[in-house]
């Protein structure tokens, strides 16, 4: 096979071929392979295959100098790898082992090397148990791929989730092929069903004329029957009148035989006139019998041209059948051709624009031809200047050959200094690290760094004091070891103890001021609202006896604290007497009587302190109507200082409201509202309602 065809071939001067094109288009896979294959390749799918490391030189300095981003580039004279033998390996014997991945693919013997690098270390695998399972016996050591697109990584790690079948770049190259395949025998049927919608409109012709000329005979038998029912009705009428004239005659007959006891001669006139009668009579009943006889026959007539038209009509109705059954599959051809022809449009179009693109690229291979031509004019000129370079060329051998003779023998010193270099390198980092790890000892065991060690005095250990040093190192650990356990960061933990007991005298300082404050701002308060809750009380309280002595008509009412000395804790005692009354208990009033009062302590607090706006629901509905009229008359007074909106039922409040809404229901489930402007009717009728 030649995959490599099928992507973009760039040359350089008419040489040989430098990109082959994304590793995606150089091999081919089966489709039940495809999802795992592009799992496996992942990115490197859109790697760049070369044919040198000089082309992929070139496309990366092209890239650069475009700023067109980064790519990988795999040269095929370079890029090379190893495949898993899975014989060896055992894998064949392992369950839900498929294959290793570069087994899978196909592609030309140049990109083996590319394929064995990607894919010759990848296992397959049926599914994502059998997956980790081979990739355990394995210790890990491989990358192990499902079918479905679920992959165990080398070292354990595992990467899946969701993965659509088929959209990938593998995938979509055998999409297209099925594609082009559908397109071709979709054209191939569209030509089908142009061919039968042909031969069904042929049909439908034939059909039409078939229909046509039924039609015609059905016309004229039509007009046959309008005819002979014509006739019909002609000879019906004649007899009708012939069967009258009979009656008439027969009336006439009986009249005379009853003047035949009168007269005799008059009888046998009668007689003989009756004979006449009689014959013509006979005749008449022949000629009667004669309209029936063919009265009977265009019966007969009628019923047969009925049965001929109902078997026409039956037939005709059949054929219109048959025609809207063609008509029906040539409009179902007819949808299914210009669906065909949309699609031959569209790649048509695709074709217009491929061709456009050939157009411009044959122009710019002519422009490329005009250019070698030109070019050509100066290959002679440049073949003198190569004789020339030529034989500059052997001279500079020469002295190239020397050259490389020093430059081997300076390599060769080169060489044995870096060695001597790498090994004093190695012993140079070998001090460095033994140097960390005792400056890391003198801190761990001392809290010492090298420099505050140097400044403490103590004599530089060499290899003659070493002994003596070593001794006087050994005394002083066991000193240390004699003092036991000291805790050296004493200082230190007293220093935060200090400063948190010197943070915390002061919050708790900050916060008895505070309390003091706060203590005095309440007593303060206290005495504010001690000072305010008793001048209500007492402004209420002078109020609620002027509204109380207003609404009931006299009486007496008031209200106390129960406890003046504790203001804020107090109860609130009300007394009250109607006029002519002497209560010990509001608990001896009736229902409305208490009502009343409480309207009454209402409007009290509303008069120490008013509101612009008020709501009452049905809070007269324990009144009678006096004291609803009471209740209404006052708060018409108040309403012009606050608004009052009031639900009730009772008619006295209703009677001095300004607006009235009512809320009904005609249908269940639909409310509606209901308004009334009082003011409104006043002025239209000119009766004052309040």
């Amino acid at each position: 096979m030649n995959a490599h065809k099928t992507g973009r071939i760039l040359t350089q001067n008419g040489e040989k071929p430098v990109i082959y094109g994304p590793v995606s288009l150089l091999f081919e896979v089966d489709t039940k392979y495809s999802l795992a294959v592009e799992t496996a390749l992942g990115g490197a799918l859109q790697n760049i295959v070369t044919e040198d490391e000089a082309g992929a030189k070139a496309a990366i300095a092209y890239l650069k100098r475009q700023n067109g981003g980064r790519a990988t580039f795999c040269p095929v004279t370079t890029v090379n790898g190893t495949e898993l033998d899975a014989d060896k390996m055992m894998l064949t014997v392992k369950k839900g082992f498929v294959a290793v991945a570069s087994k899978l693919v196909r592609a030309d013997a140049k990109f083996a090397g590319i394929i064995r690098n990607m894919l010759g270390r990848i296992i397959v695998a049926d599914n994502i148990d059998n997956a980790a399972k081979l990739a355990k016996s394995l210790d890990f050591r491989y990358k192990v791929v499902t079918l479905d697109g679920q992959v165990v990584n080398a070292g354990g790690s595992f990467t899946g989730g969701s993965a659509q079948n088929g959209s990938g770049m593998l995938s979509r190259h055998a999409q297209i092929e099925k594609m082009q395949a559908d397109v071709a025998a979709m054209e191939k049927e569209m030509a089908g069903v142009l061919a039968e919608m042909k031969k069904n409109e042929n049909a439908g012709l034939e059909l039409k004329k078939k229909k046509d000329g039924v039609a015609a005979s059905l016309s004229v038998v039509r007009t046959m029957k309008d005819a002979e029912s014509t006739q019909l009705q002609v000879l019906v009428s004649t007899g009708s009148g012939m069967e009258a004239t009979l009656a008439d005659l027969r009336a006439e007959r009986d009249a005379m035989e009853n003047k035949a006891a009168r007269s005799e001669s008059e009888a046998n006139a009668l007689a003989e006139k009756e004979k006449e009668y009689g014959e013509q009579t006979e005749k008449l009943n022949a000629r009667a019998q004669k309209l029936t006889a063919e009265r009977e026959k265009l019966t007969a007539r009628e019923e047969e041209v009925r049965a001929l038209q109902s078997e026409k009509n039956v037939e005709l109705a059949r054929e219109e059948k048959n025609l809207e059954l063609l008509l029906a599959v040539a409009n179902t051809a007819r949808s299914k051709a210009e669906d065909y022809a949309l699609r031959r449009e569209e790649l048509t179009l695709s074709v217009k624009n491929a061709g456009e693109s050939i157009a411009a690229a044959n122009a710019e291979i002519e422009l490329f031809k005009a250019t070698i031509a030109t070019a050509g004019s100066t290959v002679a000129g440049l073949e003198r200047e190569k004789a020339e370079l030529s034989a500059l060329s052997l001279r500079l051998e020469k002295q190239q050959a020397e050259n490389r003779a020093k430059q081997k023998e300076l390599s060769h010193k080169r060489e044995l200094i870096f060695r001597e270099y790498t090994r004093l390198d190695a012993a140079h980092k070998n001090m460095l690290e033994k140097k960390d790890k005792l400056i890391s000892f003198l801190w761990d065991e001392y809290e010492l760094s090298y420099s505050a060690a140097c400044a403490l005095g103590y004599e530089k250990v060499t290899e003659e004091n070493r002994t003596s040093v070593v001794s006087a190192q050994a005394k002083c650990r066991e000193r240390i070891k004699a003092l036991g356990h000291v805790n050296v960061g004493a200082i230190e933990e007293y220093r935060e103890v200090s400063e948190r007991y010197k943070f915390l005298s002061e919050q708790i300082a900050d916060l008895k001021a505070s309390k003091d404050d706060l203590t005095k701002i309440i007593f303060s308060l206290e005495e504010q609202m001690r000072r305010d809750f008793s001048a209500t009380i007492q402004l209420v309280n002078t109020h609620f006896g002027n509204v109380f002595a207003e609404l009931f008509g006299g009486g007496h009412a008031e209200i106390s604290l129960t406890d003046p000395e504790n203001v804020l804790e107090s109860g609130i005692e009300i007394k009250a007497a109607p006029p002519g009354k002497v209560i010990k208990s509001l608990s001896l009033l009736s229902g409305g009587e208490q009502s009343f009062i409480a309207i009454a302590l209402y409007f009290a607090i509303m008069k120490v302190s008013p509101a612009p706006f008020c709501i009452m629901d049905e809070i007269e509905a324990a009144l009678d109507e006096v004291n609803v009229d009471k209740f209404a008359d006052y708060v018409k007074k108040y309403s012009e200082k606050t608004q009052f909106v009031i639900i009730t039922h009772r008619r006295g409040t209703m009677e001095v409201a300004d607006t009235l809404y009512g809320v009904t229901m005609h249908e269940k489930g639909i409310s509606q509202v209901l308004s009334v402007d009082v003011a409104e009717i006043e002025k239209k009728t000119g009766v004052v309602l309040n």
